[in-house]
């Protein structure tokens, strides 16, 4: 609390929050220190190490032995054991000057106030898996097929269109338009961004149905739910047909002459449903954030997220915790118990049922 660069911590801990990124400070555990770091390491994906000047310091004065307390050993200690080097796990952040510790030596510093830091952090709490960067690449030549800008246009509308369907924050996507020129590559970026983020979870599926309602965004179409048409928009079967019947009527073959997205085959819902087996990492954001908002709203009788917490069997002070760190607490458990085996959209609304939260579990029957 006294380090002079608290506010600046600050700041990006409240970014990191408006991202939806659930926080465990090991500052704020009644465990030893070297203890309470050790087990955060376990229970979170990433580690963000803050270089002060103030641990700059120390650091610097662990090396000559000058020290109480041997910050230098302490963070060796930790991440010898715990953390892989050069992995993406530990997110070191710089925010004085002087030497870079050898320790962290091998892992990727980000600086605030430079160009590029929302991205880069963004992208730095990564998840594996998701699709291909080829296949990235060529969905970003799909779109600038699908939607040929106007003349004088940047291409800016098209990226933040595609970000917002995938959910980008604004400030990642300002630093994209900032730092990249041309569009295929800002829009190559908005989907390495989205996949950073959702690991797994990132499909083809998923993304052919952002980019197909993004295409009939920008005709100014609407897409008919439930059916799988479009009133303006072409979906990527068609455009393969008449790519091929072009062909076909010319006998010369077009170098352009490639499905969009994919070939003919059964086409993914625009805004799709959930069903009970599906993973609560795999909640669409839109039903997401409904569920959290409406479990957030502390009630006279408890029957909110703070006894849906106890249910799922996380300790008190996690209820105290996320209360005071976030104004969606209800998504920090969600994020806290999405790891889980049981933790599918099915299980939550029967645990909802059984707390008599059958109002909060209609959100989720209303989508089912």
């Amino acid at each position: 609390e006294n380090d002079p660069d608290i506010e600046q911590i600050e700041t990006i801990r409240k970014l990191l929050e408006s991202w939806g990124v659930s926080l465990c400070d090991p500052h704020d555990s009644m465990l030893d220190k070297t203890e309470a770091f050790v087990q955060s390491l376990k229970e979170c994906r990433h580690a963000v190490v803050f270089l002060t000047q103030t641990v700059l310091t120390h650091i610097k004065e662990d090396e000559k032995s000058h020290t109480s307390f041997r910050m230098y050993t302490f963070l060796c200690k930790i991440l010898n054991e715990n953390v892989l080097i050069g992995s993406r796990q530990l997110v070191p952040i710089k925010l004085a000057d002087g030497k870079i510790p050898d320790i962290l030596s091998n892992f990727q510093m980000l600086y605030p106030n430079t160009k590029g830091f929302s991205r880069k952090l963004f992208k730095s709490l990564s998840k594996p898996g998701g699709v291909s960067d080829h296949l990235i690449m060529q969905k970003a030549k799909d779109i600038r097929s699908m939607c040929p800008l106007k003349d004088g246009e940047d291409g800016s509308r098209l990226v933040k269109k595609l970000a917002t369907n995938l959910h980008i924050p604004l400030d990642v996507v300002s630093d994209i338009l900032q730092e990249y020129g041309g569009c295929k590559p800002m829009l190559a970026e908005v989907m390495k961004c989205w996949k950073a983020q959702h690991g797994e979870g990132a499909t083809e599926a998923v993304l052919n149905a952002a980019i197909l309602e993004m295409k009939a965004q920008m005709d100014g179409s609407s897409t008919v739910h439930g059916e799988g048409k479009h009133t303006s928009a072409e979906v990527p079967g068609e455009f393969y047909e008449k790519k091929n019947k072009r062909f076909q009527s010319t006998g010369i073959e077009d170098t352009e002459a490639t499905p969009l997205l994919y070939q003919p085959q059964p086409e993914p819902r625009i805004s799709p449903g959930i069903h009970p087996e599906m993973r609560l990492s795999e909640m669409p954001f839109s039903i997401r954030l409904k569920l959290t908002t409406e479990l957030s709203v502390k009630r006279d009788d408890g029957r909110d997220w703070r006894l849906l917490t106890e249910k799922l069997g996380y300790e008190h002070h996690y209820i105290e915790l996320w209360d005071q760190r976030s104004d969606l607490p209800a998504e920090k458990l969600l994020l806290a118990w999405e790891s889980k085996s049981e933790a599918t959209v099915g299980k939550l609304r029967e645990v909802l049922l059984e707390l008599d939260m059958g109002g909060i579990a209609q959100t989720l029957d209303n989508e089912l």
